[in-house]
């Protein structure tokens, strides 16, 4: 659910889309631990690389 709010908020340059992928990301933290921090390089990459700057 994270990567598909990443996803969205690439698509659309929306601030909320980002902060419920790193909301949710925080939950799978408080599930799995450290496990939830290994896609978040690629997760933050793709939101940095792929929006369109205004």
């Amino acid at each position: 659910m994270a990567t598909w709010s990443f996803i969205t908020a690439t698509e659309n340059g929306k601030l909320r889309w980002l902060l419920l992928g790193g909301g949710l990301m925080g939950l799978g933290f408080n599930i799995k631990m450290l496990q939830v921090f290994l896609p978040l390089p690629a997760l933050y990459a793709l939101y940095f690389f792929g929006t369109s700057k205004p």
